[in-house]
């Protein structure tokens, strides 16, 4: 357990005793009532020894304590091997203040003019028609998902984009590049003023060219500022979701594992249907 983080060391140790204790209420009042009665026993006897007392009745006393928290130890050790890892998914979850999300290559044939040209100023209040437009948008497709999601309360985006790569002699840009124009397009697509789009650069200047898709450990950095950084402003953890709907596999597992801390969650749009699903991480017994 002490490698757990600590939310999850609490979650594994109350679903431990939920197991222990699963039999039914009265014997969980008898369990309590027996560690009281053995403890005022093994005082008493302790007492009687250091005044002289060392009879058998006294010794018994004694022991029957410590041999009652053995027991207590065994059948928890026992009870840790029902406590399951389980997540759980809402298909209908509430809407949130804020998102932190891993941005993606740009559609490179689509700018904003185009937006403003083909009069899709202000779409993601349409979801339907959002919905029609993905051949439009394209890779930047499912974050727009999101946002249409959350718009009702979306206060504040924070964009972890990409540094540049170098794959097998050939430059690969970084989506840090294309940072201001996602921010624009997004703008103008929310059709609200209000909200604040920040990215991993803003939050720390080793992230000013993106952030490495392919380090797990500096991911989890990233996002860990952006929730520090969400939680100064005054948004509560469960108020923040972490959408692992595109990209690489290690923001996927970046995101999962910071959503291990209490009041976590984070999100995936279906590419199938385009609902948005949040998950939460946590423990269970096997008969929950």
């Amino acid at each position: 357990m002490a490698n757990r983080p600590p939310r999850m060391t609490v979650e594994f140790g109350i679903e431990v005793i939920r197991s222990l204790f699963r039999t039914s209420n009265i014997m969980i009042v008898s369990l309590i009532i027996g560690f009281l009665v053995l403890l005022g026993v093994f005082s008493n006897s302790l007492f009687a020894i250091l005044t002289g007392n060392c009879s058998k009745g006294v010794l018994l006393g004694l022991l029957l304590f410590p041999v009652y928290l053995w027991w207590l130890y065994r059948e928890s050790r026992n009870a840790a091997g029902h406590v399951r890892l389980r997540i759980q998914q809402d298909d209908s979850p509430q809407e949130v203040r804020a998102l932190v999300i891993f941005l993606s290559p740009p559609p490179k044939d689509l700018t904003v003019e185009e937006i403003k040209e083909k009069g899709l100023a202000g779409l993601l209040a349409d979801r339907p028609r959002l919905e029609k437009s993905k051949d439009i948008f394209k890779s930047w497709f499912m974050p727009f998902l999101a946002f249409s999601y959350h718009l009702a309360r979306l206060e504040r985006v924070v964009v972890c984009p990409s540094i540049d790569r170098e794959v097998g002699g050939k430059n690969i840009e970084g989506t840090w590049r294309h940072y201001e124009k996602f921010e624009e397009m997004s703008r103008l697509l929310t059709g609200k003023k209000n909200i604040s789009f920040v990215s991993a650069g803003d939050l720390d200047e080793r992230w000013r060219k993106g952030v490495d898709f392919e380090d797990a450990d500096e991911l989890v950095r990233a996002v860990e500022a952006a929730y520090e950084y969400l939680g100064g402003v005054g948004i509560n953890a469960c108020d923040i979701l972490v959408d692992i709907t595109g990209g690489q596999k290690p923001p996927t597992v970046a995101g999962a594992a910071v959503a291990l801390a209490e009041g976590r969650r984070f999100q995936y749009v279906s590419t199938v249907d385009y609902k948005v699903k949040t998950y939460d991480i946590t423990y269970r017994t096997d008969s929950y």
